[in-house]
């Protein structure tokens, strides 16, 4: 069994690395990293990170980390 600690390293490189809108898409993502988590799981995950979603460049809305949202707040507004 991995370690939480590294399912959470695994899911901030995804998140920060793809631009992914639904949790099904992450959970592939960890799935193909060698990660089977529920839905639960990568919920309570999330909470943790404090991970939110904000449109990306093309207008989808994506998940990003909290420092990552301010870095596309401030992007589109220049």
């Amino acid at each position: 069994m991995k370690l939480k600690s590294d399912r959470i390293e695994t899911l901030k490189m995804l998140i920060s690395s793809n631009e992914m809108g639904s949790q099904e898409e992450v959970l592939e993502a960890l799935a193909k990293e060698g990660y089977q988590v529920t839905q639960a799981t990568l919920s309570r995950d999330f909470k943790q990170l404090k991970v939110a979603k904000a449109a990306s460049m093309n207008g989808k809305y994506v998940y990003v980390l909290p420092n990552e949202t301010i870095d596309r707040k401030s992007t589109r507004l220049n």
